[in-house]
């Protein structure tokens, strides 16, 4: 759900990688589900605040969090065809539209619909 919602709101213009991005959205969707849980358990401080979301952040998660990102980008990559493959790889980049379509020699309008085509196929990806 975090790289879906990063797919979605990426601002490539704020010059910050999507990659960089994509991994910020999928590691904070994961401490809120922490945190949730964590209030359900009744792990919170005097305040009614969870007592600290990176006490639970220990070597093996990170490990952990950066494996599934992986993993997910390699399963991203196999059900994309080579064109939306290549226009979503340079949007991972942080290029623009009109940047991406000047690299690849196609019109804004083909990368639009390239990467509405990846965005529906992550979509079907992420909730399997």
């Amino acid at each position: 759900m975090g790289l879906l919602s990063a797919v979605n709101s990426f601002d490539p213009t704020r010059g910050v990688k999507f990659s960089t991005f994509a991994e910020i959205c999928v590691v904070n969707r994961m401490k809120t589900f922490v945190a949730r849980r964590m209030r359900c358990t009744g792990n919170l401080d005097d305040d009614g605040d969870i007592e600290s979301v990176s006490d639970y952040e220990t070597p093996e998660s990170i490990c952990l969090y950066r494996e599934y990102f992986s993993e997910l980008m390699d399963n991203i990559g196999s059900v994309l065809s080579d064109s939306e493959n290549r226009v979503f790889s340079l949007f991972l980049e942080g290029l623009s539209y009109r940047s991406i379509a000047e690299r690849l020699g196609i019109s804004e309008k083909s990368v639009d619909n390239a990467m509405q085509r990846a965005r529906k196929k992550i979509r079907i990806l992420i909730q399997q």
